[in-house]
């Protein structure tokens, strides 16, 4: 493989959810240290954000709204309007807006698209849940990763999926979407052996592998503030999420936001009167922080306030600012995927409450499927209960963790030396010594197997 040219990192990131934004960090480091002449952009959801956080020059994944609506789009949008409960018409505005705009504006996004990837040798999905079609539909998620990959291929590049989610896939849009996608990468990795069986089941597996989340290549650094001062009990780190919250959430289910709510309440409440301290923190900047003030609301009015110090709200806007936060937590209750991951890192237990089958894979493949608990079902009573079994066996979890969490980490790194080739080193005259890329090989049967 080249180790000079362009390379694209594409994602659904740049939207203030610190787990995408530390993975895209820890590939961008890794090709800087395995491929220092590359040039390296990104084609992401937010280009400003992604330029912002990263330093990379950044483009839009797909099409963005115009400054001004043209006359006929206002027109379609008043007859979408006026026909709302007449079906066979508003399929008729539908069909007339799809010829007129849709596909018009779609064939002027995709050429501009081209020239952007004119000159890319290596075009990388990086991680995140990317395959699954249950955000809006397959044209969301599976369509863009398809037709970018399919515009990489035209322009000579190389595709690289490293260590994405996939699942679900309930539509035949989405599966044949995702199994075309793989079907064009030179490599394709799967963050879950949940993930990897998925994609076998619909014909897209048979060169993929399982690589865990490359998140767990980074060795957090010691921390540079002392932890929570506690009389009694353990520091509890809570990461409550905006679950089912109109415009934060993939669907607004009416009454199950209100009802998680009361949950975490009466949860946190307990802990409390336990003397356990309470740490609020957050993986999805300006969108969870919601759950975290509504819980500490309705502890505050039900007269459970706990003693001063015992409740700290922790909303750190980077992965330095979370860690150190996650450096003072004894155990951790987690609904984010990262959140749960970054614990680990720090040989941190986790009673995962799983708001989909993400988290639910990672546990599995920690080996500690009993600390899952699906979002909707546990009272406070079995929260409790599941929650002194944790504390009971901290220390058998936590040694399971580091072992685990060392094991996926010389796993990543592996992935990196077959993408990117091994990390360049200073030869004893000072200088550097540049080690020639692996190719991305297919596997052989043993590696499938």
């Amino acid at each position: 493989m080249a180790q000079t040219g362009k390379i694209a990192l594409f994602g659904y990131f740049g939207i203030k959810n610190l787990g995408d934004e530390t993975v895209v960090g820890v590939i961008l480091g890794e090709i800087r240290r395995r491929l220092p002449a590359a040039s390296v952009f990104a084609v992401t959801l937010n280009p400003g954000g992604t330029t912002a956080r990263h330093g990379i020059p950044a483009f839009p994944l797909r099409r963005l709204p115009g400054a001004e609506v043209s006359g006929i789009a206002r027109a379609l949008g008043h007859l979408a309007q006026r026909f709302d409960g007449v079906p066979l018409a508003r399929r008729v505005v539908g069909g007339v807006r799809l010829m007129l705009l849709v596909l018009p504006e779609e064939a002027r996004f995709l050429l501009t698209a081209r020239r952007i990837l004119r000159g890319t040798s290596l075009f990388v999905v990086a991680g995140s849940g990317l395959l699954r079609d249950d955000e809006t539909s397959a044209w969301h998620h599976p369509y863009s990763t398809l037709k970018w990959s399919v515009l990489a291929r035209l322009a000579g590049a190389r595709v690289i999926i490293l260590s994405v989610g996939a699942g679900p896939l309930d539509s035949v849009a989405g599966r044949l979407f995702v199994r075309c996608t793989a079907g064009l990468a030179a490599y394709c990795s799967l963050r879950s052996r949940d993930s990897l069986s998925l994609l076998r089941r619909i014909g897209a597996g048979t060169r993929a592998r399982f690589v865990p989340d490359q998140a767990f290549m980074l060795i957090p650094a010691p921390p540079h503030r002392p932890a929570p001062v506690r009389e009694r009990g353990f520091v509890v780190g809570i990461n409550p999420v905006a679950y089912c919250v109109r415009h934060r959430w993939i669907v607004d289910t009416p009454g199950k936001y209100e009802h998680y709510i009361r949950r975490m309440t009466a949860f946190a409440g307990r802990l409390l009167r336990e003397g356990h301290t309470l740490v609020f923190l957050y993986t999805q900047i300006d969108g969870d922080e919601i759950a975290g003030e509504d819980i500490r609301r309705a502890l505050a009015s039900g007269g459970v306030a706990g003693r001063p110090g015992q409740i700290i709200d922790e909303p750190g806007r980077s992965y330095d600012d979370l860690m150190e936060t996650l450096s003072g937590v004894d155990l951790l209750v987690a609904s984010r995927f990262h959140a749960t991951v970054f614990a680990y890192l720090l040989g941190i237990p986790v009673l995962a409450l799983s708001v989909d089958t993400r988290i639910d894979e990672l546990m599995a493949d920690m080996e500690l499927p009993p600390y899952a608990l699906p979002i909707d079902r546990p009272e406070a009573d079995e929260l409790m209960d599941r929650f002194h079994a944790l504390v009971r066996e901290r220390t058998e979890i936590s040694r399971r963790i580091g072992e685990k969490t060392d094991s996926f980490r010389g796993q990543v790194r592996a992935q990196f030396d077959t993408v990117f080739g091994p990390r360049m080193h200073v030869s004893g005259r000072g200088g550097t010594v540049r080690t020639p890329a692996a190719h991305c090989e297919q596997q052989t049967e043993e590696e499938q197997r």
